[in-house]
């Protein structure tokens, strides 16, 4: 599994995360996202501590999480945070964003 097969993994379960979160979904909204096909085609996600769960103490993925940067000692780095993925030319992530709401004064 290279850093993108994980990239793309972590990004479906945040993104499943987010559609099965209405509060999210809601807090968006205010926020001006609006339309459905925004979280469906760009997939934006929401990474809590179910995503983590979800990962459990799976060895090979665990490994590229701390190799990629989004864990530190098998500890994940992020959470409570909207991931934005960054596509290229032919839609392969490249990169994730996360936006911490907690953190913005708007």
């Amino acid at each position: 599994m290279n850093n993108q097969d994980i990239l793309k993994t972590f990004n479906e379960k945040c993104n499943y995360n987010l559609m099965q979160n209405n509060k999210i979904i809601d807090l968006l909204k205010t926020k001006g996202i609006k339309e459905s096909f925004i979280f469906e085609n760009f997939k934006l996600g929401f990474l809590d501590d179910s995503v983590y769960k979800s990962i459990g103490d799976n060895k090979p993925i665990l490994f590229k999480l701390n190799e990629s940067g989004l864990y530190k000692d098998n500890n994940p780095l992020f959470s409570n945070v909207l991931t934005i993925p960054i596509y290229d030319e032919n839609k392969t992530i490249i990169n994730i964003v996360f936006y911490d709401f907690s953190n913005q004064s708007v």
